[in-house]
């Protein structure tokens, strides 16, 4: 089961998401929420409720969509919440990047881009459940993907960064990335793959993570960062959970 929350001062536009979203339940469970008030949505959220995906209009009366996402990202610390902003005008782009949505859609609103956010949330939250396994020392080990910090290479030695902890295991750098999603992990260098669900703030240079570690960006891979960054931009939002 996902949660979905509707939050946006159109009662025709709440409508048209909500029958699309019934019309998708018949498959797939999903708990969903229309909020006319932004304010009520944001009460809820500060009251700990907590929702999978949130299609919410940028031009709302008391506050605006985009300082709801800022406060959800950078106030509650809430990473999880897929938000797709939706608006009559795309003037908004350059400011969503910071707040890492999942996609914007320009009113009038499709079907089909409704139906691919829903289906892409539904991925990410698959996604997060992956573990990733290695062995050391004949032991096997797991670790979600969602926990890895980062990889580094040392050598023969592989180095999982997360949170708190560090594993070594013996693999290459080439055979690591045959193993995981090159869409979610990036190679930032020849000593560095970083998971794109954890980045804090990227710059052309460098890179920082939740984590605080601050990584370079090797000269030679600054223009495929910047590439990926655009792209990304372009979407307006996050394609397979990246930013």
């Amino acid at each position: 089961m996902i949660k979905i929350a509707i939050c946006d001062d159109d009662v025709l536009i709440c409508n048209q998401i909500s029958n699309i979203i019934k019309t998708y339940s018949e498959k797939v469970e999903i708990d969903y929420k229309v909020y006319l008030s932004a304010q009520e949505f944001q009460n809820q959220i500060f009251s700990g409720v907590t929702y999978d995906l949130v299609f919410l209009d940028i031009e709302l009366p008391e506050i605006t969509g985009i300082e709801i996402g800022r406060k959800l990202r950078d106030n509650l610390y809430d990473e999880q919440t897929k938000i797709v902003f939706i608006s009559h005008s795309d003037s908004y782009m350059k400011d969503l990047f910071r707040i890492r949505p999942l996609d914007f859609l320009k009113k009038p609103l499709r079907v089909s881009d409704i139906i691919f956010n829903i289906d892409k949330c539904m991925e990410l939250n698959r996604l997060n459940d992956d573990m990733f396994s290695f062995e050391f020392r004949q032991v096997t080990h797991e670790i979600p993907l969602r926990h890895i910090v980062y990889f580094e290479n040392r050598g023969r030695v592989i180095i999982i960064h997360s949170a708190n902890e560090e594993f070594r295991f013996y693999m290459s750098m080439d055979d690591l990335m045959k193993r995981i999603d090159m869409d979610r992990f990036w190679r930032i260098s020849k000593s560095f793959l970083i998971n794109t669900l954890q980045i804090h703030k990227l710059t052309y240079r460098e890179v920082e993570m939740k984590s605080g570690k601050i990584l370079p960006i090797s000269q030679t891979h600054r223009k495929t960062i910047r590439q990926k960054q655009f792209d990304i931009m372009k979407l307006g939002g996050i394609k397979n959970g990246i930013i």
